[in-house]
């Protein structure tokens, strides 16, 4: 019996343990699944994000090329501009934009080689300082003309932006295609007060109309309205919310910084010690020139993402279990203590059946001595015999028969 209860005992005691162990496991696999799930869709959101990011950058863009169409327009009109007059009409344009990371808009004049005395001479007549003796033998030069607001700018002014030689190249395709191009970032190394940044060249052709073949736009080319930009601050505004939820780098096709903004600028700090959960690059189009965007999710973006109430959950299923086990543990620890119970209590009873059985052997051992050796006769309480032994028959000279039922008088009577 007790080895079956010990059996019993073990049986029980896997069951509860593969029972807890089931438990466990199930709560692991919903977390890990949910986890999952809720990675899948917040990665879905960040990449919307993305989507929305681009989308804002290129409406930026053109809204800042529709305020170099304005500008445009002024110089196709009035070619004879002088800075008063330019100033009166780029300055609250500037100051309209200022906060959204452009620098100030300007003028760049084509100017040929044999004309940039003249140039000189007209820009230290308002103040200005002259070009400095250009580094590239081409008869062709475009001078920083007008720029707004000049106290952050003045020192852009007179600068060749052919001596640039990240310039050139879209100098040459602002001209040949007739469309606004940024230019790749670039250092302002004739003003201290400013790092570098982005340039939007739109082309200006003389009377206004778009020339339709390459030759033509070269032959009517008379300049450029530009935008100066910060890149960081310019794409973190465009960004809109997605600027508090998402950190932008601007690389340019070979996958240089172009972004130069301090870690408090709008575009967020991801914190060093923390690596990002969500990051991608995205190949863009902007201003007829190819960027590619470094995109960050910062914490604001990743505590949308309800890993909590799965932890919390999972925590909880972990717990239930626990608690379930435990029960189950505890009943088949008082089911094993009622099989002992009952174990002992049928050792006592096999036990006081032997004793029993001892006894009736031994009762039957002694009557049978009785019988062997004395007369004996066992009567109720009126006397009549209902039994007797043989030696009684014996003596008497009657049957067992004879002698049950009647009284000791028949044997006492002599009669026989």
């Amino acid at each position: 019996m007790r080895r079956f209860v010990n059996r019993n005992s073990v049986v029980g005691y896997l069951a509860v343990t593969i029972v807890f162990l089931l438990g466990i496991g199930a709560s692991v696999f919903w977390g890990v699944v949910q986890i999952r799930n809720v990675t899948a869709a917040t990665k879905s959101n960040f990449n919307l994000e993305v989507d929305q990011l681009v989308t804002g950058i290129n409406r930026h863009q053109q809204n800042l090329e529709t305020q170099l169409n304005g500008l445009r327009d002024v110089f196709v009109t009035n070619a004879n501009l002088d800075y008063r007059e330019f100033r009166a009409i780029a300055l609250p344009r500037s100051l309209e934009v200022e906060d959204h990371g452009v620098l100030g808009f300007g003028f760049v004049q084509a100017t040929k080689s044999v004309e940039m005395p003249a140039m000189a001479s007209r820009l230290m007549s308002e103040g200005a300082p002259a070009p400095a003796e250009s580094q590239s033998p081409k008869e062709q030069h475009y001078v920083v003309r007008f720029i707004e607001p000049v106290e952050k700018n003045r020192l852009m002014l007179g600068l060749d932006l052919w001596d640039i030689p990240a310039c050139r190249e879209p100098l040459n395709r602002a001209i040949r295609d007739g469309q606004a191009v940024f230019t790749p970032y670039i250092s302002f190394p004739r003003d201290a007060s400013i790092e570098g940044g982005l340039l939007l060249l739109a082309p200006i052709f003389k009377k206004g109309d778009f020339p339709r073949t390459i030759e033509e736009r070269k032959r009517d080319f008379i300049g450029f309205a530009i935008a100066a930009v910060d890149p960081a601050v310019f794409f973190g505004y465009a960004g809109g919310e997605q600027g508090r939820d998402v950190s932008v780098r601007v690389l340019d096709s070979r996958g240089n910084s172009q972004a130069t903004a301090p870690e408090s600028s709008v575009t967020g700090v991801q914190s060093a010690s923390l690596a990002p959960r969500f990051q991608t690059r995205r190949a863009v189009k902007i201003g007829g020139t190819d960027f590619t965007l470094s995109v960050t999710s910062l914490p604001a973006f990743e505590r949308k993402a309800d890993y909590l109430s799965i932890w919390l959950y999972g925590g909880l299923g972990i717990i239930l279990t626990t608690l379930v086990a435990i029960g189950v543990w505890r009943l088949e620890s008082s089911r094993n203590d009622a099989l002992l119970v009952a174990q002992e209590a049928g050792n006592d009873l096999v036990s006081a059946k032997a004793q029993v059985e001892a006894a009736l052997r031994e009762s039957e051992t002694i009557i049978g001595t009785l019988d062997e050796h004395s007369i004996v006769s066992i009567t109720d309480s009126k006397g009549i015999i209902t039994s007797v032994n043989d030696a009684f028959c014996k003596i008497s000279g009657y049957s067992r028969e004879e002698l049950i039922g009647n009284k000791h008088d028949m044997v006492n009577s002599g009669f026989h």
